[in-house]
């Protein structure tokens, strides 16, 4: 398990995935990393956490909210629910 900060929690916001740090409802954590990112979005494990209540976002604004910029690919995961 990774410590908190290396973390990015997400939460399904009026259909929506949103960064979630401190909002209420159902959310998943992903690992600050690039290939997680990919690795969840080719798997579908983002939905799938959020039990299909958000789509999952794109992987540019999924990498901007990790500030790690964009590239374009398949997708990445690592979530905790």
């Amino acid at each position: 398990m990774r410590p908190r900060r290396e973390l990015l929690r997400l939460v399904a916001e009026n259909g929506e995935t949103a960064p979630g740090l401190g909002r209420p409802g159902r959310g998943c954590w992903i690992c600050r990393d690039e290939g997680c990112a990919r690795e969840a979005l080719r798997r579908r494990e983002i939905p799938r956490a959020l039990k299909g209540k958000a789509a999952a976002p794109t992987l540019d604004r999924l990498l901007g909210w990790m500030d790690l910029g964009s590239l374009d690919a398949d997708g990445g995961s690592r979530l905790k629910s």
